[in-house]
């Protein structure tokens, strides 16, 4: 954010740049905007909790001071690292951002290199991020929108520094920071933070693991007095300089407890030391799947089965005739019995094998996901085909990193067992999909015969269908959750 030619406290925005601003609003608070954003931002959270809690060595201090929280509120961190923003807001806003949409904090990335492409601005709009643009001044429609959304009771994040620091310093406070703060009213948190820099270094494309990474929260920055003054950059100032100075002093504090604590070696040698980590790595993976033998039981025969029916299905479901789309419906219907026929009779006939634990989720997840796109490109979801997109995108997230931290924790001799909450997912999902498929097969007979049945039409059962999609989501994501949570308490038991 630049501060420079604050000519004018009046920020007066193009039209075009206003109307698209304005659309954004209207989207991202409808309902079916907020839901879109809130399980978009539940897949953050979890996937940057999991990283900073599995394979980084993450420290919070003070989390408590975050009860003192307000709103409005800014929560204003140094920024050394890209990751920042994806690996720093969710374990420290967790998990009251899981209950609460006003939590999950608005960001201010820049426009150039955050909103290129269609899909990459509909994920950041999603992500509540308002673009601004560097060099653009107070003037730019971004910081008016910023101040707004502040106002409305939210929680914005942002870098009172403006851009990364390389050496890792503490730079000077931005006036557009102190704008917003003191014409917003906002409470002032401050988060000093070190560790992230050597988690993604400069020049390096891909994170490194287990590094130790510090946190502390401080105290809301006094402002009172600050606020009675003239609104003008003078008093914007003064109020960045007083964030970076709360910073500063956070630093230091931070500096005094890990000297305390002793604990800045320990831990280096707790990282080096990669037998006392959990690991989940490739090499594990292919260890572990060498071991799998074939062994010719009813219920791997019906897994091969399955596997065997999603090309065909496929071939079915993709064709133009109605009655061969019935019989893909069939089809998958069969395919949907065997994922559940297979491991009953494996379990009833003690009959349960390394091959059956590693290619039925395999073949289930193929399954599912397969009908799942071929659903969303289905012309009828034409206009909503990037939010099924991206619900795919959560549900494929969840299933691949389950899959892969079963075959993790049997190859640790700790088999992960299917949850209540799991089977609600594989109901939920089953149901979705055969709902849909038989839907589009009764819709299109009772079209070939002339028929019209009141409210089955397109009109009335997309949104229902867009809503089960929704639903599925939800306990997707809700059983990916306690899945990890309960091996992580299982490994500390251990």
């Amino acid at each position: 954010m630049n501060t420079e030619n604050p000519d004018s406290q009046q920020m007066v925005p193009s039209t075009n740049r206003l109307e698209q601003l304005s659309k954004f609003r209207r989207w991202n608070t409808s309902w079916l905007g907020r839901i879109d954003s809130y399980l978009i931002h539940l897949i953050a959270i979890f996937s940057g909790g999991i990283f900073m809690r599995f394979f980084q060595r993450m420290t919070i201090h003070h989390r408590s001071r975050l009860k003192q929280l307000k709103l409005p509120s800014m929560i204003l961190p140094n920024h050394v690292s890209i990751l920042d923003d994806f690996f720093l807001g969710p374990p420290i806003l967790f998990p009251m951002s899981i209950f609460r949409y006003d939590l999950m904090p608005y960001h201010a990335p820049e426009e150039k290199n955050f909103f290129k492409g269609k899909f990459l601005s509909y994920m950041m709009r999603k992500l509540k991020c308002v673009p601004l643009t560097r060099g653009a001044g107070f003037k730019q429609p971004g910081m008016l929108r910023l101040i707004e959304l502040i106002q409305d009771n939210n929680v914005l994040w942002m870098y009172p520094e403006g851009g990364r620091t390389r050496s890792g310093d503490i730079n000077s406070g931005k006036a557009g920071v102190g704008m917003i703060l003191y014409r917003s009213r906002a409470q002032a948190i401050p988060i000093y933070h070190e560790g992230l820099h050597r988690v993604l270094p400069i020049g390096k494309s891909f994170p490194r693991l287990f590094r130790r990474v510090d946190v502390i929260i401080g105290e809301p920055v006094p402002l009172d007095d600050l606020f009675a003054l003239p609104d003008e950059p003078r008093t914007w100032q003064a109020i960045a300089d007083r964030v970076i100075e709360s910073l500063k002093a956070l630093r230091d504090e931070l500096h005094t407890i890990v000297d305390q604590e002793g604990n800045a070696k320990p831990v280096k040698k707790v990282m080096n030391n990669v037998d006392n980590a959990p690991r989940l790595s490739v090499s594990r993976m292919k260890a572990a799947w060498r071991d799998v033998r074939w062994q010719p039981t009813l219920a791997n025969y019906l897994t091969l089965f399955r596997l065997f029916l999603v090309p065909v299905f496929v071939l079915l479901f993709l064709s133009d005739h109605f009655a061969l789309q019935i019989v893909a419906t069939v089809v998958f219907i069969v395919a949907a019995i065997t994922d559940a026929v297979d491991g009953y009779i494996a379990r009833k006939r003690n009959e349960v094998t390394s091959f059956g634990e590693f290619i039925d989720p395999f073949a289930d997840k193929l399954l599912t996901l397969t009908a799942f796109v071929l659903i969303a490109l289905r012309k009828e979801f034409s206009l909503i085909l990037i939010n099924l997109l991206v619900y795919i995108s959560l549900i494929a997230t969840r299933e691949i990193g389950i899959t892969m931290l079963r075959i993790w924790a049997i190859d640790r001799g700790q088999p992960l067992i299917t949850s209540v909450w799991g089977k609600m997912k594989t109901g939920i999902q089953l149901t979705t999909l055969i709902g849909t498929l038989v839907y589009f097969n009764i819709r299109d007979l009772l079209r070939e015969f002339g028929l019209k049945v009141a409210y089955f039409d397109d009109k009335t059962m997309v949104p229902v269908l867009h809503g089960l999609f929704i639903l599925c989501v939800i306990i997707t994501v809700i059983s990916g959750y306690l899945y990890i949570r309960n091996l992580i308490v299982r490994h500390r038991n251990k």
